[in-house]
């Protein structure tokens, strides 16, 4: 099973500034979860296929927000890139921290304190804040349901109420949500194809949806982890 997965938006512009984005995505992997550097794009079709799409899969956001360019005597821009993300993650609504070098002035998006910003010089205390603020990020709760099937688990020579002539087997999976602290609402589950695992065969057939064992319904809101 996969971890959860930690988005990092960090300038690159600099050799300073790669290095700091690697030891924070060094700090998280050490910890055992899956990790996004992202990288500038440039064209729409990148920001599509690339950054939306490993937003859209992580289940955490960190920022790096280096100083760009000046404009007046102590404020200087943020980093067009990072904002850019900042917004996208903001309406994925994925939980996140962020880090904004001092003397970048918190403008756009970032106006709204949408993420707990903490204000950094050289980068060494970093990895210290992440260290005390992500210690209950967990690589373990993912935003994923988790199918399991025990071969043991079929129910043979069922009656039908609506058949009584007709005898049928029931195999039944078990659905797991991974997240710790969500649920997963209006769960539904469709049949589409059966498959001879031995043949490789395969039978086309119309949509089907499951019914949930034990509630003869169709969709159901499965609890977090325990």
């Amino acid at each position: 099973m996969r971890k959860a997965r930690v988005f990092i938006s960090c300038g690159q512009r600099a050799e300073r500034e790669k290095k700091i984005g690697l030891e924070v995505d060094r700090y998280f992997r050490e910890r055992g979860f899956l990790t996004y550097f992202a990288e500038k794009v440039h064209s729409p079709e990148a920001l599509t296929d690339h950054i939306f799409t490993f937003l859209k899969e992580s289940e955490y956001f960190v920022f790096i927000d280096f100083k760009r360019d000046k404009i007046s005597n102590e404020d200087f821009r943020g980093s067009l890139f990072v904002n850019q993300e900042i917004g996208i993650s903001t309406f994925l609504r994925i939980p996140g921290i962020g880090f904004i070098e001092k003397g970048v002035k918190r403008e756009g998006i970032l106006d709204y304190q949408i993420y707990n910003a903490f204000p950094f010089e050289d980068g060494t205390e970093i990895i210290a804040r992440l260290r005390e603020e992500t210690k209950d990020w967990d690589p373990n709760s993912v935003n994923e349901l988790y199918l399991m099937h025990d071969p043991k688990k079929v129910s043979r020579n069922v009656i039908l109420n609506n058949n009584p002539q007709l005898l049928t087997d029931w195999w039944h999976i078990e659905v797991i949500n991974r997240n710790k602290s969500k649920h997963a609402f209006s769960c539904l589950a469709y049949l589409t194809e059966i498959k001879n695992i031995d043949s490789g065969t395969r039978i086309d057939i119309p949509s089907i949806e499951l019914v949930w064992s034990g509630l003869g319904d169709y969709t159901v809101n499965v609890g977090p982890l325990p």
